[in-house]
């Protein structure tokens, strides 16, 4: 399965406890977030200029609406993108991370970050009338 949807064996076992995790008193937005750089769409920044917060969890590899995988890493620096940066859509180096060509993702990637989209959306919803 890990194989399949492209995630180690250590994330595969996190994302079955997952929805378990996420109905009780856990922060969803803490829970598993991809610390090592920032993951962006080039194309949603194209349309729009912001980082969905989504693109921070660990788990999701691919933006489920242009359906290919976030960038990790500048395409001209090849380092890694920064959550500090001149701006959302510029590495250190310049480049513009909206120029930047992304690979077209997995039927499995796509469906999973779909998936947890939603479910970001319904728990923030259940949060919202809890307050």
């Amino acid at each position: 399965m890990s194989q399949v949807i492209q995630v180690s064996d250590e994330q595969l076992k996190v994302m079955a406890s997952l929805p378990n995790q996420l109905v009780g008193d856990v922060n969803s937005q803490q829970y598993a977030i991809y610390k090592y750089a920032k993951k962006l769409c080039p194309h949603c920044l194209t349309e729009f200029a912001y980082c969905r917060k989504i693109w921070d969890w660990d788990l999701v590899t691919a933006c489920y609406i242009h359906q290919c995988v976030l960038m990790k890493q500048c395409s001209s620096c090849h380092k890694n993108i920064q959550w500090s940066r001149p701006a959302v859509t510029r590495c250190r180096c310049g480049f513009d991370f909206r120029t930047g060509l992304a690979q077209t993702a997995t039927f499995h990637q796509v469906n999973l970050s779909a998936y947890l989209s939603s479910l970001e959306k319904s728990l923030a919803t259940v949060q919202i009338s809890r307050d």
